[in-house]
């Protein structure tokens, strides 16, 4: 493995490395910097310091596709969220609940569709928090594992769709998550 295809590996493991007065320098999140990687780095040092320094380009065909599925540090915010949830279960502080108006019909098949998408793209959003001990960590849900509610109510009045769109945004947001079994999302 050449140092630009090392360090595609490495930032796609959230490990960043940065060339500071001739100094190579590393930041990574907790967990990443294993004994693997710390050897891999040592081992071209000098490379990566020249391919940094040249400016290396990550280019598409570079990119290494890493395994989604085994359990991942978590990053600070979700480490605060994993405490806070851990002293107090039953909390709702960091739920937040939208709605948003639709001046013509929706495709609920393509509305799920880019929901879907989004989640896909977006690992935190499908993320469940682990951790007996102090050590909290991240395990990779399916897409499929973000529950999404339809609810048609075109056949009552705007009043009517307003009380009860209210009361279940209402219900929703003091409606506490079990970060180890479901997705901070719904």
């Amino acid at each position: 493995m050449n140092a630009v295809q090392l360090l595609n590996r490495l930032r796609s493991i959230g490990v960043g490395l940065g060339v500071v007065g001739g100094r190579l320098r590393v930041s990574a999140a907790r967990g990443a910097l294993t004994h693997e990687v710390k050897e891999a780095i040592t081992a071209q040092k000098a490379a990566l310091i020249t391919a940094l320094g040249q400016g290396a380009v990550i280019q598409s065909k570079d990119l290494i596709r890493v395994r989604r599925t085994e359990f991942r540090p978590l990053s600070s915010f979700q480490q605060r969220l994993w405490v806070i949830h851990r002293l107090d279960p039953a909390s709702t502080a960091y739920n937040t609940v939208t709605a948003w108006p639709s001046a013509g019909s929706i495709s609920v098949e393509q509305m799920q569709h880019a929901i879907r998408d989004v989640v896909r793209r977006h690992e935190i959003l499908r993320t469940t928090f682990h951790g007996e001990g102090t050590e909290p960590y991240g395990r990779l849900q399916p897409v499929e594992a973000v529950s999404i509610m339809v609810r048609d109510l075109r056949d009552r009045s705007y009043q009517e769709m307003d009380e009860i769109i209210n009361a279940e945004m209402a219900e929703v947001a003091h409606t506490p998550f079990n970060l180890a079994s479901e997705a901070p999302l719904r």
